[in-house]
């Protein structure tokens, strides 16, 4: 059998793509996709080359998802909640509605029943008649991520897929049937007949369903979350965020219908979000690099060899660079050409091998049963030292792993290093990864160097102090050389603790509360001894102090929106406190405290209000329990902060100003959240765009200075930088390394120029 590759490829957009469709309804040359950078476009597929036909105006958000729906019209959702539908001779849309309160994440189209399907972040699908909302699906409890349309011989079926990881079949308004059995969000779904379904998830797997409920199959060979589905002649293909595109065939075993895969084609991105096919089995891929890319396994339509040899090229050297990153290839340790007497595994696998001390790479060809030599692998370092002498620590080898006594009584924990690693860095990582305090830093860091004989005439303080501020780690020692390779040579960033907003007026509080309390009927107000009381109450942290406080809170939590904001203050300085946060969390359980939040963290709450609860989740942030608190809702946060963004810009200078404060801590607490969490790569995609979009919606500099923050401690992950630079992060930071004052500000900007290799 023949095997897929390349035909055609064009760099389609600026940002990712995160969705295609195929033209089914007319002219199947044609697809159109949507991407991150905020158009839809529509191309045409000549002999070796992909044309653009049309372009969309510029939407407010980024395009999830796209879809025909005539021979002429596409469809977009998108991230402000929107559906617009164009015609391929008009930028403008000529219908528009707002279809969710939350992104719109997938969108669908009944050809037979003209009828739109959509699904959200809002937790809810929707099936629409032109721009009318027929029937709302209601019953997840998490976004739903995917929509598919299961037509019977005399009905309509509506498939969705959801990050609770349940799938649900609906008959109009009504839940019919559920399937169960992925452990991650479901994240596509494909109809193969009216009788079989398959859906595809973040746990790497592949479902086979039967339409009654039961799972035929299961199938795997994805290393990482699975995003999109298409169905060919005799299979379908998937891809993900491993990087590839895989092909499946039916076939019978043991009478039954089964799915293999049988070829795996490789990209030279990140993240492979989107597959389509065209009639005649051709697929077309979009990606995170912004490039949309056709296969096919028609020889007559593929691309000439020496571009098959520069797309090879390109897909090795990311190959090598992941592998890089996840340890060093030691020409030594390589194996040698008689590895090659083994047959792959599977189709498109690499194998790099010692051949004449030169490191070579080799791809497995299924269809040809041979390793076919793809070239040199160049740029990478050798690890001259060996590591026979050192330890093993998380199934890996390591010049020391150091045991550290953190606290009496309890066993230590250890520390693994290597020679010639940042003895900073690896405290840092230390600290972060166990939770501990940043005022370790200095006492681990000497720790290593003493202990490792480290060169410490590569260190340079940073200042004779051995205090360490932990919001800019002023103070700590700062690596000189160039052995430091990531983001982290800055004095700014990553940062590893929250931050608090802890500075307030506690007398103007209580006294503010007594003015409402005065005006407020008696089933609303509490009495004078417990208001009196408070001021003590707050410099106190006690198990009294909380339960006291927390009786005065059950009663003025309820009252109106007009009086509510020094109750919101006082809360915001309640949930420092850990033994506080439980109780309140025992009292409202961690859902009931979210929607409490949620009451006042939108815009229709005015902007005050606004203000107060972002403070609130900033300082939970700050907290053991507040973090399992917020962290299933981060999604939901980043979501509400974008329509704040766009929904408080008419506020006064100084409202706005204590707004950003507060929007830029939690989103820089929510930076540190992500690098003892690592969020998905969906979530640190949308942390990035709504880090752009409020610094281009702030002008003071403390707020500025806050995201600089936020986006360094994003940017430790060496992918991230690609989507920051697909963000066009440069103009901004360019601007922002003229600032002489504060300096802080200017040279944080500059870090980050550096950081993205600008």
């Amino acid at each position: 059998m023949e095997s897929y590759k390349l035909r055609a490829q064009c760099q389609g957009h600026s940002g990712d793509v995160r969705s295609v469709d195929v033209q089914r309804l007319g002219n199947d040359e044609s697809f159109a996709s949507g991407s991150r950078d905020k158009y839809m476009r529509i191309w045409k597929l000549g002999d070796n080359s992909i044309n653009r036909i049309f372009q969309s105006e510029l939407h407010q958000k980024y395009i999830g998802a796209v879809v025909w729906t005539s021979s002429e019209n596409v469809a977009t959702a998108c991230q402000d909640g929107f559906v617009r539908i164009f015609t391929h001779s008009e930028e403008m849309p000529f219908q528009s509605f707002k279809a969710h309160s939350e992104n719109v994440s997938c969108i669908e189209y009944s050809a037979t029943n003209k009828l739109l399907i959509t699904g959200s972040w809002d937790k809810t699908a929707k099936v629409w008649e032109e721009n009318q909302c027929i029937y709302e699906l209601k019953g997840h409890s998490a976004a739903v991520w995917c929509v598919a349309v299961v037509e019977d011989v005399d009905s309509m079926y509506v498939l969705t897929g959801s990050a609770d990881k349940k799938i649900f079949l609906w008959k109009k308004d009504c839940c019919v049937q559920k399937y169960e059995g992925h452990t991650d969000a479901v994240r596509s779904l494909l109809v193969l007949s009216s009788n079989e379904f398959l859906s595809a998830s973040n746990d790497a797997s592949i479902k086979h369903w039967s339409i009654k409920g039961d799972c035929i199959a299961t199938y795997y060979s994805h290393e990482n979350y699975i995003y999109s589905l298409t169905q060919l002649s005799n299979g379908f293909a998937s891809c993900g965020e491993d990087r590839s595109v895989r092909i499946w065939q039916f076939q019978r075993k043991d009478l039954k219908r089964q799915a293999e895969c049988i070829q795996i084609i490789r990209h030279p991105a990140i993240s492979v979000w989107t597959v389509g096919a065209f009639s005649n089995d051709d697929i077309v891929t979009g990606s995170s690099d912004g490039i949309l890319r056709i296969f096919s396994k028609d020889v007559s339509r593929q691309a000439a060899e020496d571009v098959q040899m520069a797309f090879q090229d390109e897909v090795i050297k990311v190959e090598v660079a992941v592998q890089q990153q996840n340890d060093e290839i030691d020409i030594k340790n390589l194996p040698g050409p008689e590895s090659l007497l083994e047959p792959g595994t599977r189709d498109s696998q690499f194998k790099i091998i010692n051949e004449n001390n030169e490191r070579i790479c080799y791809s497995w060809s299924a269809s040809k049963q041979e390793w076919e030599k793809i070239g040199n692998v160049v740029g990478v370092n050798d690890k001259n030292k060996q590591c026979s002498s050192g330890k093993e620590y998380m199934g890996k080898r390591y010049d020391f792993v150091f045991d550290v006594d953190v606290q009496e009584g309890l066993p230590p924990i250890q520390l693994p290093f290597n020679e010639g690693d940042d003895p900073y860095m690896a405290a840092q990582k230390f600290l972060t990864e166990n939770e501990l305090s940043q005022h370790f830093l200095d006492e681990v860091a000497n720790f290593i160097i003493k202990n490792s004989n480290w060169n410490a005439t590569k260190l340079q303080s940073s200042s004779s102090s051995s205090y360490v501020d932990p919001f800019t780690g002023a103070g700590r020692y700062v690596p000189s050389g160039n052995a430091a390779t990531t983001t982290s040579a800055s004095k700014y960033f990553p940062q590893t603790n929250p931050v608090r907003i802890e500075q307030a007026n506690i007398k103007g509080i209580v006294a503010k509360l007594k003015d409402f309390n005065a005006k407020l009927p008696s089933e609303l107000s509490v009495t004078s001894d417990a208001l009196d009381s408070l001021e003590g109450l707050m410099l106190g942290t006690s198990e009294t102090n909380a339960d006291r406080l927390l009786a005065i809170l059950a009663t003025t939590m309820h009252w109106p929106n007009e009086y509510i904001f020094p109750v919101l203050d006082l809360l915001r300085l309640a949930v420092i406190e850990e033994n506080f946060t439980q109780k309140l969390v025992d009292t409202l359980t961690p859902l009931g405290l979210i929607e409490l939040l949620k009451k006042y963290f939108i815009p229709s709450a005015g902007v005050v209000n606004v203000m107060l609860s972002t403070r609130i989740i900033a300082n939970l942030l700050t907290s053991t329990i507040g973090k399992k608190i917020i962290l299933p809702e981060v999604d939901t946060i980043l979501l509400t902060v974008i329509d704040i963004i766009e929904n408080c810009k008419n506020s006064s200078d100084s409202q706005r100003k204590q707004l950003n404060i507060a929007l830029s801590t939690v989103l820089l607490n929510i930076s540190v959240l992500n690098m003892q969490h690592d969020f998905s790569m969906e979530t640190k995609a949308s942390m990035l765009d709504i880090i752009r979009s409020l610094l281009e919606n702030c002008s003071d500099q403390e707020s500025q200075f806050r995201i600089l923050v936020a986006l360094g401690t994003m940017l430790q992950e060496g992918r991230m930088k690609l989507v920051a630079l697909s963000l066009e992060f440069t103009p901004l930071l360019n601007n922002l390394k003229k600032v002489t004052d504060p300096e802080k500000l200017g040279h944080c900007a500059e870090d980050l120029l550096k950081a993205l290799g600008v």
